[in-house]
Protein backbone atom coordinates (compact mmCIF):
# COMPACT_ATOMS: atom_id res chain seq x y z
CA UNK A 1 0.00 0.00 0.00
CA UNK A 2 1.33 3.58 -0.64
CA UNK A 3 2.72 5.54 1.97
CA UNK A 4 0.15 8.25 1.23
CA UNK A 5 -2.64 5.87 2.28
CA UNK A 6 -0.94 6.11 6.09
CA UNK A 7 -1.95 9.63 7.02
CA UNK A 8 -4.30 9.26 10.57
CA UNK A 9 -5.12 12.10 12.60
CA UNK A 10 -7.31 12.63 15.76
CA UNK A 11 -9.95 14.95 15.83
CA UNK A 12 -7.56 17.82 15.99
CA UNK A 13 -6.11 17.15 12.96
CA UNK A 14 -2.53 16.04 14.81
CA UNK A 15 -1.07 12.87 13.41
CA UNK A 16 -1.11 9.87 14.42
CA UNK A 17 1.86 7.17 14.47
CA UNK A 18 1.82 3.69 13.25
CA UNK A 19 -0.81 1.85 11.31
CA UNK A 20 -3.74 2.70 13.19
CA UNK A 21 -6.78 1.01 12.33
CA UNK A 22 -9.26 2.19 15.33
CA UNK A 23 -8.93 4.29 18.44
CA UNK A 24 -11.35 5.05 21.21
CA UNK A 25 -11.09 7.81 22.84
CA UNK A 26 -12.68 7.87 26.77
CA UNK A 27 -12.80 11.37 28.74
CA UNK A 28 -13.46 11.39 32.54
CA UNK A 29 -13.81 14.45 34.84
CA UNK A 30 -13.16 14.80 38.55
CA UNK A 31 -15.63 17.18 39.07
CA UNK A 32 -15.51 19.19 42.81
CA UNK A 33 -12.76 18.13 45.62
CA UNK A 34 -11.05 15.26 42.92
CA UNK A 35 -14.30 12.71 43.15
CA UNK A 36 -14.17 9.51 41.05
CA UNK A 37 -14.18 10.30 37.41
CA UNK A 38 -17.04 10.40 36.10
CA UNK A 39 -16.98 9.40 31.88
CA UNK A 40 -17.92 12.49 30.05
CA UNK A 41 -17.27 11.88 26.88
CA UNK A 42 -16.28 9.15 24.11
CA UNK A 43 -14.69 9.78 20.93
CA UNK A 44 -14.68 6.93 18.32
CA UNK A 45 -12.23 6.78 15.59
CA UNK A 46 -13.15 4.72 12.34
CA UNK A 47 -11.05 4.93 8.63
CA UNK A 48 -12.32 3.73 5.93
CA UNK A 49 -10.64 0.82 3.67
CA UNK A 50 -7.95 3.13 1.65
CA UNK A 51 -7.40 4.98 5.12
CA UNK A 52 -7.40 8.68 3.84
CA UNK A 53 -11.01 9.35 5.11
CA UNK A 54 -11.85 9.43 8.98
CA UNK A 55 -15.39 10.07 10.85
CA UNK A 56 -14.62 10.72 14.32
CA UNK A 57 -17.91 9.97 16.54
CA UNK A 58 -18.56 11.93 19.64
CA UNK A 59 -20.91 10.28 22.78
CA UNK A 60 -22.22 12.27 25.83
CA UNK A 61 -22.87 10.67 28.81
CA UNK A 62 -22.67 7.88 31.32
CA UNK A 63 -25.90 5.81 31.58
CA UNK A 64 -27.14 5.50 27.60
CA UNK A 65 -24.30 7.62 25.84
CA UNK A 66 -25.95 9.14 22.73
CA UNK A 67 -24.08 10.30 19.51
CA UNK A 68 -23.35 14.08 19.12
CA UNK A 69 -21.47 15.19 16.35
CA UNK A 70 -18.53 13.46 14.06
CA UNK A 71 -15.81 15.05 12.41
CA UNK A 72 -15.03 13.90 8.77
CA UNK A 73 -11.85 14.53 7.50
CA UNK A 74 -10.94 14.27 3.66
CA UNK A 75 -7.64 13.52 2.52
CA UNK A 76 -5.43 13.89 -1.08
CA UNK A 77 -2.60 11.77 -0.78
CA UNK A 78 -0.87 12.81 2.68
CA UNK A 79 -2.39 15.98 2.93
CA UNK A 80 -5.41 17.00 4.71
CA UNK A 81 -7.72 18.98 2.69
CA UNK A 82 -11.16 19.22 4.53
CA UNK A 83 -12.43 19.10 8.15
CA UNK A 84 -16.27 18.99 8.48
CA UNK A 85 -17.74 19.23 12.14
CA UNK A 86 -21.62 18.03 11.74
CA UNK A 87 -23.98 18.24 14.72
CA UNK A 88 -26.65 15.42 14.69
CA UNK A 89 -30.26 16.47 14.71
CA UNK A 90 -31.98 16.18 17.82
CA UNK A 91 -32.21 18.33 20.95
CA UNK A 92 -29.07 19.80 22.29
CA UNK A 93 -28.25 22.13 25.09
CA UNK A 94 -31.69 23.69 25.27
CA UNK A 95 -32.46 23.98 21.22
CA UNK A 96 -33.16 21.48 18.93
CA UNK A 97 -31.53 20.70 15.56
CA UNK A 98 -33.80 18.79 12.93
CA UNK A 99 -31.93 16.91 11.18
CA UNK A 100 -27.50 16.21 10.99
CA UNK A 101 -26.02 20.09 10.27
CA UNK A 102 -23.03 21.16 9.34
CA UNK A 103 -22.09 23.48 11.75
CA UNK A 104 -18.04 24.19 10.35
CA UNK A 105 -15.65 23.31 7.31
CA UNK A 106 -12.63 23.97 7.22
CA UNK A 107 -10.12 23.57 4.40
CA UNK A 108 -6.58 23.71 3.23
CA UNK A 109 -4.48 24.51 0.64
CA UNK A 110 -1.38 23.58 -0.01
CA UNK A 111 2.02 24.79 -2.53
CA UNK A 112 4.26 22.95 -4.74
CA UNK A 113 6.27 21.78 -2.09
CA UNK A 114 3.32 20.46 -0.14
CA UNK A 115 3.89 23.17 2.48
CA UNK A 116 0.40 24.33 3.99
CA UNK A 117 -0.13 28.14 2.41
CA UNK A 118 -3.82 28.80 3.57
CA UNK A 119 -6.96 27.21 5.88
CA UNK A 120 -10.67 29.08 5.07
CA UNK A 121 -12.81 28.27 8.53
CA UNK A 122 -16.20 28.63 7.87
CA UNK A 123 -18.73 28.46 10.80
CA UNK A 124 -22.14 30.26 9.78
CA UNK A 125 -21.80 33.69 8.84
CA UNK A 126 -18.09 33.90 11.05
CA UNK A 127 -15.29 33.06 8.46
CA UNK A 128 -11.86 33.05 8.38
CA UNK A 129 -8.43 32.82 6.32
CA UNK A 130 -5.28 31.99 7.62
CA UNK A 131 -2.04 32.46 4.83
CA UNK A 132 1.59 31.42 5.83
CA UNK A 133 4.99 32.61 4.92
CA UNK A 134 7.96 30.04 4.86
CA UNK A 135 11.56 30.80 5.01
CA UNK A 136 14.20 28.72 2.76
CA UNK A 137 14.50 26.66 5.46
CA UNK A 138 10.90 25.39 5.14
CA UNK A 139 9.91 26.97 8.73
CA UNK A 140 6.79 29.40 8.71
CA UNK A 141 7.76 33.27 9.80
CA UNK A 142 4.87 34.75 9.24
CA UNK A 143 0.71 33.71 9.25
CA UNK A 144 -2.07 36.49 8.82
CA UNK A 145 -5.16 35.54 9.90
CA UNK A 146 -8.29 37.34 8.27
CA UNK A 147 -11.65 37.33 10.52
CA UNK A 148 -14.78 37.85 8.96
CA UNK A 149 -16.57 39.00 12.13
CA UNK A 150 -18.70 41.74 13.07
CA UNK A 151 -16.35 44.22 13.01
CA UNK A 152 -14.11 42.09 10.98
CA UNK A 153 -10.22 42.41 11.66
CA UNK A 154 -6.80 40.55 11.19
CA UNK A 155 -4.72 38.81 13.54
CA UNK A 156 -0.53 38.35 12.51
CA UNK A 157 1.79 36.25 13.78
CA UNK A 158 5.90 36.55 13.38
CA UNK A 159 8.30 34.14 13.87
CA UNK A 160 12.37 34.08 14.95
CA UNK A 161 14.11 30.67 15.09
CA UNK A 162 17.43 29.31 15.73
CA UNK A 163 19.74 27.35 13.97
CA UNK A 164 18.17 23.81 14.52
CA UNK A 165 14.34 25.16 13.63
CA UNK A 166 13.46 25.85 16.73
CA UNK A 167 11.00 28.98 17.57
CA UNK A 168 13.10 31.89 19.58
CA UNK A 169 10.38 34.78 19.54
CA UNK A 170 6.79 34.97 18.86
CA UNK A 171 4.82 37.92 18.08
CA UNK A 172 1.50 38.46 18.01
CA UNK A 173 -0.81 41.66 17.71
CA UNK A 174 -4.38 42.57 15.77
CA UNK A 175 -6.38 46.24 16.57
CA UNK A 176 -6.76 45.46 19.81
CA UNK A 177 -3.78 43.31 21.19
CA UNK A 178 -0.32 42.82 21.30
CA UNK A 179 1.49 39.84 22.53
CA UNK A 180 5.66 39.59 22.52
CA UNK A 181 6.70 35.57 23.37
CA UNK A 182 10.43 34.43 24.19
CA UNK A 183 10.95 31.13 24.20
CA UNK A 184 14.00 29.43 25.75
CA UNK A 185 15.54 26.20 25.91
CA UNK A 186 17.01 23.72 28.32
CA UNK A 187 18.37 20.08 28.43
CA UNK A 188 19.25 19.92 24.67
CA UNK A 189 15.65 21.14 24.05
CA UNK A 190 13.99 18.66 26.58
CA UNK A 191 12.55 21.21 28.37
CA UNK A 192 11.28 24.57 27.58
CA UNK A 193 10.12 28.04 28.55
CA UNK A 194 7.70 30.02 26.59
CA UNK A 195 7.00 33.88 28.48
CA UNK A 196 4.51 36.02 26.96
CA UNK A 197 4.37 40.06 27.51
CA UNK A 198 1.11 42.32 26.81
CA UNK A 199 3.01 45.00 24.87
CA UNK A 200 0.42 47.69 25.53
CA UNK A 201 0.32 47.46 29.72
CA UNK A 202 4.04 46.30 29.63
CA UNK A 203 3.17 43.66 32.03
CA UNK A 204 3.54 39.58 31.98
CA UNK A 205 0.31 37.88 30.48
CA UNK A 206 1.49 34.03 30.52
CA UNK A 207 4.02 31.52 31.07
CA UNK A 208 4.14 28.28 29.81
CA UNK A 209 6.97 24.90 30.54
CA UNK A 210 7.22 21.80 28.42
CA UNK A 211 9.08 18.71 29.34
CA UNK A 212 10.26 16.61 26.84
CA UNK A 213 11.46 12.62 27.48
CA UNK A 214 13.93 10.84 25.46
CA UNK A 215 11.92 10.40 22.32
CA UNK A 216 11.26 13.90 22.06
CA UNK A 217 7.23 13.15 23.45
CA UNK A 218 5.81 16.13 25.07
CA UNK A 219 5.18 14.45 28.57
CA UNK A 220 4.04 17.45 30.26
CA UNK A 221 2.86 20.99 30.10
CA UNK A 222 2.48 23.84 32.75
CA UNK A 223 0.55 27.07 31.86
CA UNK A 224 0.25 29.93 33.84
CA UNK A 225 -1.91 32.84 33.38
CA UNK A 226 -1.42 35.77 35.11
CA UNK A 227 -4.36 38.08 33.58
CA UNK A 228 -7.10 35.38 34.84
CA UNK A 229 -4.58 33.77 37.58
CA UNK A 230 -5.14 30.43 36.30
CA UNK A 231 -2.57 27.42 36.71
CA UNK A 232 -3.22 24.34 34.22
CA UNK A 233 -0.52 21.62 33.52
CA UNK A 234 -1.26 18.12 31.18
CA UNK A 235 0.71 15.03 31.49
CA UNK A 236 0.71 12.68 28.56
CA UNK A 237 1.86 9.04 28.84
CA UNK A 238 2.79 7.00 25.19
CA UNK A 239 2.82 3.55 23.46
CA UNK A 240 5.51 1.93 22.04
CA UNK A 241 4.56 4.05 18.67
CA UNK A 242 5.05 7.20 20.01
CA UNK A 243 0.83 7.78 20.06
CA UNK A 244 -0.12 9.54 23.90
CA UNK A 245 -2.54 7.46 25.36
CA UNK A 246 -3.13 8.82 28.68
CA UNK A 247 -3.56 12.12 28.75
CA UNK A 248 -4.42 14.35 33.12
CA UNK A 249 -5.35 17.43 32.92
CA UNK A 250 -4.84 19.61 36.18
CA UNK A 251 -6.54 23.03 37.23
CA UNK A 252 -4.96 24.31 40.26
CA UNK A 253 -3.19 21.65 41.06
CA UNK A 254 -5.56 19.28 41.31
CA UNK A 255 -6.86 16.93 38.82
CA UNK A 256 -9.27 18.31 36.53
CA UNK A 257 -10.15 15.32 33.66
CA UNK A 258 -8.41 12.55 32.37
CA UNK A 259 -8.44 11.29 28.87
CA UNK A 260 -7.80 7.53 27.95
CA UNK A 261 -6.99 6.27 24.61
CA UNK A 262 -7.68 2.35 23.44
CA UNK A 263 -5.12 1.99 19.79
CA UNK A 264 -5.79 -0.72 17.77
CA UNK A 265 -3.01 -1.36 14.95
Amino acid sequence: MASSAQIRVDSKGDKLNGNVKKMEEYEYGFGYRNRKPILAQTAIYTYDKELKQEHVYHYQGTDSPRYIYRDIFKFSGNKLIEHRYVLKGGAHGGYRNDGDSICSITTNKYNDNDRLIEISASQGRNNSKTNYIYDEQGNVIENDVYYNVDPPYIAKNIFKYDSGGHVLQKDYYNDRVAYHTLCKYRNNYHYSKEQTIDTISNSEWKTTIRRYDDRMNLIEESTYCRCDDTHTKNKYKYDDKGNWVDRTNYMHGKKYSYIKRVITY
